[in-house]
């Protein structure tokens, strides 16, 4: 069920080799998920000399569905996927920053609201996906005390909706969708940089995502090679989190607006006490000059981050997600530009360095996330 999840439309001997089986054992096994209903053959496949061979795909009407929530530092969104990751509903995000009180319980009516639309369906699994230190086995997420009900966000889950549910950290959880689904789904090692609010980093190493000897590999974002020594939100100085984010670059922005600078950010800021994520990167594809100097800002810290993954990792691909990966080539050229500084050239030019063409890869992954993982007894 899993390899047609990631992939419709196999038939018999490509399903056996995704799933290491003999082709009569596995032949097996789809004629026990057709004789359930659960699949079903649709047609044949393109001729290669010989005889077609019938190609299978899930039955979608007879299975459940999957909720994906996708969580990061200011907002949160929620859709409801199939087994063959096609969404069932649309995408509900809500502003929500996860250092207000009522962060939690509007967290609750977001999904509320997104499992209002499941119509006859039940709901197989929650893939949840979050910023912070996830253990994942034990389910918590350890950025928070055992007082803040996202500690224990898994199991809080579900208590409330009677669904198994499986957390991951948000930037393990992009990795694995670009895994699965991206452009360089062959390659072996691959860095996936998640560009959001802070700087995450998932690890694809040897087709496996790598977790590190306690789980937390991947903290890209403390690496301490700012020079300007400005205090992290981990209350060390010098992270480059802290010079290389998308909110450091909205600091950045508000900071030359405060001392006179103009730009069309002065309209978000006005409008709302505060320049959004979204408005940054709108004035920069309209060529704003401050939005331009905030991006150049981050690109260089991030270039000098890369070059230090390239010279450690020695990766094939390094690939740009998260919401950082909208600005595309405005972001891209100077992150290159400062590779170019701090990069030995025969180790840069072995590792490609793109964006990313997932579209809504945290979602996305979440589904990845319960189809991979989630208790089939429960199907």
């Amino acid at each position: 069920m899993k390899a047609l999840c990631f992939r419709s439309l196999q038939s018999v001997s490509e399903i056996a080799m995704s799933i290491d089986r003999s082709i009569p054992s596995t032949t097996k096994l789809i004629n026990e998920l057709a004789a359930e209903g659960l699949a079903e053959s649709v047609g044949l496949g393109p001729s290669t000399g010989g005889r077609p061979a019938l190609r299978y795909s899930l039955n979608l009407q007879k299975l459940p569905l999957i909720l994906s929530i996708a969580i990061d530092q200011y907002y949160c969104s929620a859709a409801l996927l199939n087994f063959d990751h096609s969404y069932f509903s649309d995408i509900r995000t809500i502003r929500n920053p996860l250092n207000e009180n009522d962060a939690y319980v509007n967290l609750l009516s977001l999904i509320r609201e997104v499992l209002a639309l499941v119509d006859n369906r039940k709901v197989f699994a929650i893939g949840v996906s979050s910023p912070g230190f996830v253990h994942v086995e034990q389910g918590i997420n350890m950025s928070y005390d055992e007082a803040n009900p996202f500690h224990h966000i898994k199991r809080n889950l579900e208590a409330e909706f009677g669904v198994q549910t499986i957390l991951e950290n948000d930037s393990a959880t992009i990795a694995i969708a670009e895994k699965y689904f991206g452009s360089y789904q062959i390659s072996k090692d691959v860095m996936v940089v998640n560009l959001n609010w802070g700087v995450g980093l998932g690890m694809i190493i040897n087709g496996k995502l790598f977790r590190g000897h306690s789980g937390f590999a991947g903290e890209f974002s403390h690496i301490p090679l700012s020079d300007r020594n400005t205090l992290c939100s981990c209350g060390k100085r010098g992270c480059l989190e802290a010079e290389a984010s998308l909110l450091s670059a909205i600091n950045y922005a508000t900071d030359a607006i405060k001392r006179g600078e103009n730009s069309a950010l002065q309209e978000c800021m006005e409008t709302r006490g505060y320049i959004t994520g979204e408005s940054l990167i709108d004035a920069s594809k309209r060529k704003d000059s401050l939005a331009l100097s905030a991006i150049d800002h981050i690109a260089y810290g991030l270039g000098k981050g890369l070059a230090t993954l390239i010279h450690l990792i020695n990766p094939e691909h390094i690939i740009l997600s998260g919401r950082g990966a909208l600005l595309d080539e405005i972001i891209t050229k100077p992150i290159e530009s400062s590779l170019q500084k701090y990069t030995i050239e025969r180790l840069r030019m072995q590792t490609q360095f793109s964006v990313s063409e997932v579209e809504n890869p945290q979602i996305l992954g979440g589904a990845c996330l319960a189809i991979e993982h989630a208790d089939y007894a429960f199907l």
